[in-house]
Parts: structure tokens; sequence; C-alpha cells
């Protein structure tokens, strides 16, 4: 996946997908408990092409694979620590375990909690409050553990924040 550039390219374009989602601009509603009695943090539904995320799977695969070609660990193993804190040694595993999880977010399986929670948030249109009902609202719950579990290992301040 790392040859020809074919891998930064379908992250690029994953990031160009998924920017604009990361904060709450002007127009965008609010993700509602039923009858409006609290907020949740937004949960927002995007259709990604499979073959860029199939490519961020095997690119963190690849490069977090021990056996490795050892020029192209040493080159990951430099970035990792460059971009580590300066207080704590950063190895490939940390670099790469981001990216991976990631890949498992963005290629979530489908479930009847995301089967009952895509229909209100694609049907809500842009900057509309959308209220969950009774069963959707226990469907975000589940569906937000299980995002939790994968991207901030089951930590129960991250599950907090949901």
């Amino acid at each position: 996946p790392l040859a020809g550039r074919v891998a930064l390219a379908a992250v690029q374009r994953l990031l160009t997908a998924l920017a604009p989602t990361q904060t709450r601009g002007p127009g965008r509603g609010r993700l509602l408990a039923p009858d409006g009695r609290y907020e949740h943090a937004p949960l927002i539904v995007l259709t990604l092409p499979a073959a860029d995320i199939s490519f961020l799977c095997a690119t963190a695969a690849a490069l977090g694979h021990p056996g490795l070609n050892p020029d192209m660990a040493e080159l990951v193993d430099g970035h990792a620590e460059r971009l580590g804190s300066g207080h704590r040694q950063t190895d490939r595993t940390e670099l790469i375990s981001p990216l991976a999880r990631l890949a498992g977010l963005l290629d979530l399986a489908s479930t009847d909690d995301t089967r009952l929670l895509t229909a209100p948030l694609r049907a809500t249109p842009p900057g509309t409050d959308c209220t969950l009902s009774d069963a959707e609202e226990d469907a975000y719950a589940r569906t937000a553990d299980r995002i939790n579990h994968m991207w901030a290992h089951g930590s129960g301040i991250d599950r907090y924040l949901y």
C-alpha cells in the first residue's frame, strides 16, 4: 500500500472528508436526548470510499508489522520520536495504533443500533437539531460505548464525554 504514494493519496482523501466533521461550526445542529433534556456529543454519518479505508487498514498493518523492512522501520520510528511528547519515548506502535483504530472506526460494522441511528441523522437537515427517540437514545449509548472501546480503549473518562 505504500508504493507510488497510493496510501498517502487515500489518507488525503479521507482527511478532506473527515476534517469538516471535527469542529462544530455555525449551521450544524445538535444531537439531543429525548425531549431535549441534554445534548450528546455529535455523531456524524459519512459514506467514505471503501478502497480508501482498505488502504488505511493495509497501511497500518504494513507499518506495524514486526517484519517491516528495517530501513522503513527506522524511518517510522524516527517520525514517532519526533511526534512524541518529549517526556517519554514514543515508538512505532504508538504512532501506528491510532491509525489502526481510526481505520476500525471508519469501517465500523453496521448493527441494528447504527442502522437505527443512521435514519434520523441522515433525515435531519443541516443546521437543524436532531432529537432522539427513547430507542434511538439507547442505540446511541451502545454505539458510543462501542466507539469508545475502539478509540479510547474503554476509558471511563472518555466515555463520560458521550
